[in-house]
């Protein structure tokens, strides 16, 4: 299991502070995530600390991975399932991330709002901006709403 810590003591959160060439961690979730996972993992560990904190919903995660080792072992993986029962794949996969030569993960989150999400004025856009922010890397939103009968 990985451990990371986070002091605050060089955050800087409106400028953001520099992990690694071209990489800038804003939230605490950003830094832990980057020392658990390095850059490969980052994006999905971090959205998923932002999604593990919406309330009022139901979130499936779908992850597939595949890694390499520097001895030239492979390993691929595939999770779909709920968000409560994501911790210990997620464990794991840090961890095989960290000892890696060659990595990849790919993470989908399907977020139910229990009681709806607001669609009059910018709250849609408001949750988009945010998972978008998360990660320092691409990310890509995909939004669908059906009206409550």
């Amino acid at each position: 299991m990985g451990v990371a810590a986070f002091d605050g003591e060089n955050a800087d959160p409106l400028n953001g502070r520099q992990l690694a060439p071209g990489i800038l961690a804003r939230t605490p979730w950003g830094e832990i995530a980057w020392a658990l996972a390095g850059q490969e993992g980052n994006d999905a560990f971090v959205i998923l600390a932002y999604v593990c904190q919406l309330p009022e919903t139901k979130t499936t995660v779908s992850w597939q991975g595949n890694c390499q080792t520097v001895a030239g072992s492979h390993l691929e993986f595939e999770y779909e399932g709920d968000l409560n029962d994501l911790g210990p794949v997620k464990d794991f996969w840090a961890a095989q991330m960290r000892a890696a030569s060659e990595k990849e993960l790919h993470a989908t989150y399907a977020i139910e709002f229990f009681k709806g999400l607001e669609l009059a004025g910018n709250t849609p856009e408001q949750v988009t901006e945010r998972l978008c922010r998360q990660g320092v890397g691409a990310a890509h939103v995909q939004a669908s709403a059906s009206i409550a009968t």
